[in-house]
C-alpha cells in the first residue's frame, strides 16, 4: 500500500511533537507543512529532516494531489475555516486540542463533521496512557464516589496563551485534559459552578484567570472539583484522583497510584508514548482499517461544552447547566 500523505497546519511545539511521534509509524509520509510564514514551515520541515513542502497558505497545502489528512495544531482562536475547508476536500482530520477558544465555532465544525460522517481525532493524548485503561478498569470493580483534580503549573511562554480571546483561558486550553478524562472515567458532567481569579489585572498582557476552582456534578450523582492556576515556576502537580469505599485511585501524566491503605500501595509507570498510539489509531482509520479512534471530534466537544461551561459560571458567578 502507498503511504499515506498528511500535512500540518501550524508550526509550534505540538506539531513537532507529532511529527515525532509520526517518525515512529510505518507508511506515512508528511509531505507539507504550513505555517504563518514559509521561514518557520521549512525550519520545522528540516528539524526533523523532512522532504515536506512548505507554505504559508493553507489552501494550497490541501490542493496537493493524494493528500489524505492533515492535522490542525494552531491556537485555539485561529480555529474554523481550516478544518471547514478540510472537510469540504474529504481529508481525514486531526485537531489539537482546544477545539477553539469560544463555544460557537466548534458547535458549527461539530455539526460539518456529523454531516460529512468525516474520520475525525482530537488530541487528547491522555486517553492513550496505558495507565488511564488501568484505571478505567479499575474503576469498573471500585464505584467511584468523589474525584479531585488538579492543574497546578507555570503560566506557558507564549503571548498569546495569556490572552483571554485568544486562548480560552487555563480551563479551556490546559486543565481540559482534566475534564476530558473526568468524562471518559466517571461519566458526563450535568451541571459546574466555578470561580475564578486574577488578582494583577493591572498587567494588560495577561488577562486570563490565573487561579480557578471548579466544582462538578456528574449525571450519575458523583461530585468532584478540580482547581487550577499559572501562578508557579514550574509544573507542580497534575492529575486526578478517584475516591471509592476503601480506595484511592490517583492518576498523573507519568504513573498511577492506587492506595488501598494499611500500607497496600503499589504504582504503575506509563510504559507506552500516547502521541504514537493516538496517531497510529488516526491514520489506520484514514486508511480504511479498524477504528480505534478514543476521541473523535464528537466526542471532545462534548468536553469542550464542559470547559465553555466552565468560563460562563466564572464570568455569571452561578452554576450552568451542561446540555447535549
Amino acid at each position: 500500500m502507498k503511504p499515506l500523505k498528511v500535512g500540518f497546519v501550524g508550526t509550534g511545539g505540538i506539531a513537532g511533537r507529532h511529527i515525532r511521534a509520526l517518525q515512529e509509524i510505518d507508511n506515512v509520509e508528511v509531505t507539507g507543512i504550513c505555517g504563518r510564514s514559509l521561514e518557520k514551515a521549512r525550519a520545522l520541515a528540516d528539524k526533523f529532516g523532512l522532504k515536506a513542502a512548505a507554505y504559508d497558505d493553507y489552501q494550497r497545502l490541501f490542493e496537493q494531489p493524494e493528500l489524505d489528512a492533515v492535522f490542525i495544531c494552531l491556537t485555539p482562536d485561529a480555529h474554523g475555516e481550516v478544518e471547514l475547508a478540510a472537510l469540504e476536500r474529504g481529508l481525514g482530520l486531526f485537531v489539537e486540542k482546544p477545539l477553539s477558544a469560544d463555544p460557537d465555532t466548534a458547535e458549527e465544525i461539530g455539526r460539518v463533521v456529523q454531516e460529512k460522517q468525516a474520520i475525525t481525532s482530537v488530541g487528547y493524548q491522555w486517553r492513550y496512557l496505558n495507565t488511564t485503561e488501568q484505571v478505567k478498569e479499575l474503576l469498573g470493580r471500585h464505584i467511584p464516589e468523589m474525584v479531585i483534580g488538579s492543574w497546578l503549573d507555570a503560566l506557558p511562554p507564549p503571548a498569546w496563551w495569556s490572552k483571554h480571546a485568544q486562548s480560552g483561558g487555563q480551563n479551556v486550553e490546559q486543565t481540559t485534559h482534566l475534564f476530558d478524562l473526568a468524562r471518559l472515567l466517571v461519566g458526563e458532567v450535568s451541571q459546574v459552578y466555578a470561580l475564578g481569579r486574577n488578582f494583577h489585572p493591572e498587567n494588560q498582557a495577561i488577562d486570563v484567570d490565573r487561579v480557578s476552582v471548579v466544582t462538578l456534578e456528574f449525571a450519575n450523582g458523583v461530585i468532584g472539583t478540580i482547581t487550577s492556576t499559572s501562578l508557579l515556576k514550574s509544573r507542580y502537580r497534575g492529575g486526578l484522583e478517584f475516591f471509592s469505599d476503601g480506595i484511592t485511585i490517583s492518576l498523573a501524566y507519568d504513573q498511577l497510584v492506587v492506595d488501598e491503605g494499611q500500607g497496600n500501595h503499589r504504582v504503575e509507570p506509563v510504559t507506552v508514548d500516547p502521541f504514537v498510539r493516538q496517531n497510529r489509531d488516526f491514520l489506520e482509520a484514514v486508511a480504511g482499517g479498524d477504528n480505534r479512534i478514543r476521541c473523535d471530534y464528537g466526542e471532545a466537544l462534548r468536553t469542550h461544552r464542559v470547559t465553555q461551561a466552565v468560563n460562563r459560571s466564572i464570568q455569571e458567578k452561578r452554576p450552568v447547566t451542561i446540555k447535549g
